[in-house]
């Protein structure tokens, strides 16, 4: 039997530590990586433009079953690896601003997320909120706050290489420390090459 004890006075901060998937789209950052690395907490860590496939859930659900979610995920890229997706406006809240999806790609991506969520067990629920909608989010309120005084500036410089014609070639698991706003790449899949996005003239 085991006589280790716990420190009372060491902090647990395992329940901080939640995993995520992103669809990274490294096309983008000639766009928008200046505008990221300004006022994006999550870029100054080197995570690129992506979109959120899966958001933050129980680090043990993929220690338990990463051989799962790695096949699930391996397929998942075959399948996006397919199709083209057109980012053509702007999505802004109170809470972040973000480059938005076109109707058709945006459903798509939508049915990805609740089947992959349901098939772990996870709260489809949260894919629900119009808020959380696939999108690339350039800041949110958690970063450098002087980047929603920037939007008008931002806007015009990005509207005119609108619509955008995206390819996903890639996916990362991220390990994400809530508390400390840090995130660390923990695997990635990669697919075949795809097509490299060229910013119009």
């Amino acid at each position: 039997m085991s006589t280790h004890k716990k420190n009372p006075h060491k902090k647990d901060t395992s329940n901080f530590i939640q995993y995520s998937v992103i669809l990274p789209i490294p096309q983008l950052e000639p766009l928008i990586q200046t505008y990221r690395f300004q006022y994006n907490f999550f870029a100054q860590h080197g995570i690129p433009s992506h979109i959120t496939l899966l958001f933050l859930f129980p680090k043990e659900l993929y220690i338990q079953k990463s051989k799962l979610f790695d096949q699930a995920l391996t397929l998942l890229l075959k399948t996006f690896q397919k199709k083209k997706f057109v980012i053509d406006s702007f999505y802004q809240n109170p809470h972040m601003f973000a480059l938005d999806f076109n109707k058709q790609s945006s459903d798509f991506i939508h049915q990805v997320q609740l089947q992959i969520a349901s098939h772990f067990g996870l709260n489809t629920k949260e894919y629900e909120d119009p808020t959380k909608r696939p999108h690339v989010t350039l800041f949110t309120q958690r970063g450098d706050k002087r980047g929603f005084q920037a939007i008008p500036e931002i806007k015009r410089s990005l509207h005119p290489h609108l619509p955008l014609h995206i390819s996903f070639d890639r996916i990362w698991i991220l390990e994400i420390h809530t508390r400390e706003n840090r995130a660390k790449l923990v695997k990635e899949i990669k697919g075949t090459a795809s097509v490299p996005f060229e910013p119009p003239a």
